[in-house]
C-alpha cells in the first residue's frame, strides 16, 4: 500500500491538504488512517500458493510498507492517532488496519505468528509512534498481535443478506474485549458485478433505497451494544477506492423518491412517492423555493417530514408570476430530490 505508485500519490494529496488545516484534535476537519491491503504484495512480491514458503517475503513486504508509512504519514498532523483512552490525540499511537487474508496462502501456509511477531518488534521504536494494529472482523479481537478489530462490508451467508448478523456478532465480540479498540462500520450496499477480478456469480447486497445504510448504522446500538453511556469509539462508512463494487457514498444513496407538486389557489401541495423499500424516514426536511426566471431560486421556508402543503398567501410576494419548487432534502448520504415547477400568480 505504501509504495509510491498512483494510488499512494492520491493519499499524499489528502495528507498534504489536511496538514495545514489540522492544528489539534479539535481543529482537524478530517483524519487520515491507512489500511494495509495484502494486494500490495501477494500478486507480485510474494505470490500465493506457488509451493514456496513466503514467510520471509511477507515479513519484508510488511516491514517495508510500514517503514514508508512511518516516514511519510504517521507524523502528519492529519493522521489519526489514538491514546489509551480511545481518544484522538496528537500524542497517541497511529492507527493501521490490516486487510490480509491469512488463509488464502495454503501451498504452503506461511508462519503468520512469526510474521506478526517480527512486524510488531520491527515497529516498536518508530519515530512517530508504535502503531495500533487493527485486524478485520470479530476475529480481529482474538488475533495474536491485535490492538483491536474493524468491521468491513460482510455477511454470514444467505440468511444475512445485508450483514446485520455479521455486525451484531462484531459488536457483541468487541464488548468482550474492553481493552481493545473497536472500529464499527456501516455501508450502503455491495455489488461487484463489474469487478475485473470477479470469478463466478456476482455478490450483491441491495441498497434498499437507503435502508441498508440506516440499518447498518442502527446495529451500533442493537441489543444495547453501544449507546450514549457506552459510545462506540470509532466507526467507518465502508467504501471502496475502485468503485466497481458500488459501495461509494460520495454520490449519495437514492431513496427511491419521486416528488410532485401542485397549486390550487394559494395552496401549494406536494406528494412524495416512494418505490421499493423507500421511506420518508430518509427525508430530513422539505425546502420550498420561488423563482421569477426559473434560474435563480430563492428559498422561502423549510418544513419537517410529514408536511404536505403550504399557504403561499402568507408570504409577501410582489405582484407577478412565480414558479414554485419543493425539494426533499435527504438525511446524511441520501440524495436530494426536486419537484417540477408549478406556476403561482400573485
Amino acid at each position: 500500500m505504501a509504495r509510491f505508485d498512483t494510488f499512494d500519490q492520491v493519499t499524499q494529496k489528502i495528507r498534504d491538504n489536511l496538514n495545514p488545516r489540522c492544528s489539534g484534535p479539535q481543529n482537524c476537519p478530517l483524519y487520515l488512517a491507512l489500511l494495509e491491503d495484502d494486494g500490495s504484495f501477494k500478486w507480485t512480491q510474494c505470490p500465493q500458493n506457488n509451493g514456496q514458503d513466503q514467510t520471509a517475503c511477507i515479513t519484508s513486504a510488511l516491514e517495508n510498507d510500514l517503514d514508508s508509512m512511518n516516514t511519510n504519514y504517521f507524523g502528519a498532523s492529519g493522521y489519526l492517532k489514538v491514546d489509551s483512552n480511545n481518544q484522538i490525540s496528537s500524542s497517541g499511537r497511529p492507527v493501521v488496519e490490516f486487510f490480509v487474508c491469512e488463509s488464502c496462502w495454503s501451498n504452503p501456509s506461511p508462519n503468520w505468528a512469526q510474521i506478526w511477531n517480527d512486524l510488531r518488534s520491527h515497529v516498536q521504536n518508530y519515530s512517530n509512534g508504535n502503531p495500533i494494529f487493527l485486524f478485520e472482523n470479530a476475529g480481529g479481537f482474538t488475533h495474536g498481535n491485535t490492538d483491536g478489530g474493524f468491521a468491513w462490508v460482510n455477511w454470514y451467508g444467505s440468511n444475512d443478506p445485508y450483514g446485520l448478523i455479521y455486525l451484531d456478532n462484531f459488536y457483541d465480540t468487541a464488548k468482550l474485549y474492553p481493552g481493545l479498540l473497536p472500529f464499527g462500520a456501516a455501508w450502503k450496499g455491495f455489488d461487484n458485478s463489474n469487478a475485473p477480478w470477479l470469478v463466478g456469480p456476482p455478490t450483491i447486497t441491495g441498497q434498499q433505497c437507503g435502508r441498508t445504510l440506516s440499518q447498518t448504522l442502527q446495529q451500533i446500538s442493537h441489543n444495547g451494544d453501544y449507546g450514549s453511556t457506552h459510545p462506540l469509539p470509532f466507526m467507518q462508512v465502508v467504501t471502496w477506492n475502485d468503485y466497481e463494487e458500488g459501495t461509494e457514498v460520495e454520490t449519495g444513496v437514492d431513496n427511491c423518491l419521486t416528488l410532485t407538486a401542485s397549486i390550487s389557489g394559494t395552496i401549494m401541495s406536494w406528494t412524495p412517492t416512494f418505490t421499493g423499500n423507500g421511506s420518508e424516514s430518509t427525508v430530513a426536511q422539505y425546502t420550498v423555493f420561488a423563482s421569477t426566471n426559473n434560474s435563480n431560486l430563492t428559498p422561502i421556508g423549510n418544513y419537517p417530514p410529514g408536511t404536505r402543503s403550504l399557504d403561499l398567501s402568507k408570504f409577501n410576494f410582489k405582484r407577478g408570476t412565480y414558479t414554485i419548487y419543493v425539494k426533499a432534502i435527504g438525511v446524511p448520504f441520501i440524495l436530494n430530490h426536486m419537484s417540477g415547477g408549478v406556476q403561482y400568480k400573485k
